[in-house]
C-alpha cells in the first residue's frame, strides 16, 4: 500500500493516520467493492482502459446504503481504485496513466509513477528497460505484479485512462507429449509407443494399447 511520506497534514491530506485508510476497510470510511477493468486491444501488444467518465461506485457503497447522497450529476465521488495485474518480464513494456486525481503505480513493490495530489487530469508513463530492471529487482521471464493506486478527491469530473503496451504473454499451449516418437511417456497419457501413428500392431494411434493385439 502507499506509504503517506510528509511528517504532518497537507493542504489536501490530514495526516498519516487518515491516509492510511484510503486503501483499506474502515467501518466509517470504506467500503471494498470489487469489480473488473476491461482493456481494449487497439493495436499489436496495446491495451487501452479509457474513460473521461469514471465513477465505478455510482449507486454503490454508503451510498446503496443510504449513509451519503450523491453529488453532482448523481455521481458517488471521493473513492479510491486499487488496481492489480500479473505479468511476465520480458522487457520494454510500457504502463501509461492519465488521469486525476493521485495515481501511484508499482511494480515489484517499486514505486514507479508517482502523479499524487488534487489535479486536473495529468499524465505520466515508466517503461521497464534495462535500468528499470535493475532499479525495480526485474529478471527476464520473472513473475511480478503492477499494481495502480488511484484517488478521486474533488467533485468536479473524474478520468481514467490506463494503456499497457507489450504487458501481454504469448498464448501458451498444452501438450500431450508425442506420440510416435518411441517414448513412452505415461504423464501423458501414453499407454505405449511404438514410434508410429499406426493402428493394428498393438498399439493404436493415440498410443494406447489395442486389446488382443
Amino acid at each position: 500500500k502507499p506509504v503517506y511520506a510528509s511528517s504532518g497534514t497537507t493542504p489536501t491530506t490530514n495526516g498519516a493516520g487518515t491516509f492510511g485508510s484510503w486503501y483499506r476497510d474502515d467501518a466509517t470510511l470504506n467500503r471494498t467493492i470489487i469489480r473488473r477493468l476491461t482493456l481494449d486491444r487497439t493495436a499489436p501488444g496495446t491495451f487501452v482502459f479509457d474513460n473521461d467518465d469514471f465513477f465505478p461506485l455510482d449507486g454503490l457503497g454508503f451510498v446503496a446504503e443510504g449513509a451519503e447522497d450523491p453529488r453532482d450529476g448523481g455521481h458517488n465521488f471521493h473513492f479510491t481504485s486499487e488496481l492489480r495485474y500479473w505479468f511476465v518480464y520480458t522487457g520494454g513494456e510500457e504502463l501509461t496513466f492519465r488521469g486525476d486525481d493521485d495515481v501511484w503505480v508499482f511494480i515489484n513493490g517499486h514505486l514507479a509513477v508517482d502523479i499524487g495530489g488534487v489535479h486536473g487530469a495529468e499524465d505520466a508513463s515508466v517503461t521497464l528497460d534495462a535500468a528499470a530492471a535493475t532499479a525495480m529487482g526485474l529478471s527476464v521471464d520473472g513473475i511480478y505484479e503492477a499494481v495502480v493506486f488511484q484517488a478521486e478527491r474533488h467533485t468536479s469530473q473524474s478520468s481514467y485512462r490506463l494503456t499497457l503496451r507489450n504487458f501481454n504473454a504469448a498464448r501458451s499451449e498444452c501438450s500431450w507429449g508425442n506420440c510416435g516418437d518411441g517414448i513412452l511417456e505415461p504423464a501423458f497419457g501414453e499407454e505405449c509407443d511404438d514410434g508410429n501413428r499406426t493402428a493394428g500392431d498393438g498399439c493404436d494411434a493415440n498410443c494406447h494399447a489395442e486389446i488382443g493385439k
